[in-house]
């Protein structure tokens, strides 16, 4: 979007952007939260259009690691409940510790292209920097 809009209004338009990113331990958020609350509740790794990952940060890829470990350990206590107790509140459990494991796996399987070190793992959906120039 930065490309398509005049030279005149780009500063101010980087600048605007620039206060709306957030460093996460996980990676960083470019959701701008004057605007709206966070509509993944800071739950970034659960597929986040707002959520980047930079590949050659190894701080945050651990910590992404450490997240997949602690959340199969989750899974694996959430499933072996169900089983012994048969329906039960597991459920919720298992559905989360999925949907989380999903989106790290995304993140950390996600490659950089064009030279740069900074993915977006969950792009596809609706986001606020679509292009100006339709088509």
């Amino acid at each position: 979007m930065y490309f398509n809009l005049q030279d005149d209004v780009r500063d101010v338009f980087l600048e605007g952007q620039l206060q709306a990113v957030h460093v996460t331990p996980l990676g960083l958020c470019v959701h701008d939260f004057k605007v709206s609350p966070c509509p993944k509740l800071l739950n970034c790794v659960k597929d986040c259009d707002d959520y980047l990952f930079d590949t050659a940060n190894a701080a945050h890829r651990q910590n992404l690691v450490q997240l997949q470990e602690r959340t199969k350990l989750t899974l694996e206590q959430a499933e072996a409940e169900k089983a012994r107790c048969g329906v039960d509140l597991s459920e919720n459990w298992i559905a989360d510790a999925k949907a989380t494991l999903a989106g790290v796996e995304r993140i950390l399987s996600a490659r950089p292209g064009g030279g740069a070190s900074i993915v977006r793992p969950h792009a596809g959906k609706a986001s606020r920097f679509q292009s100006l120039v339709e088509g």
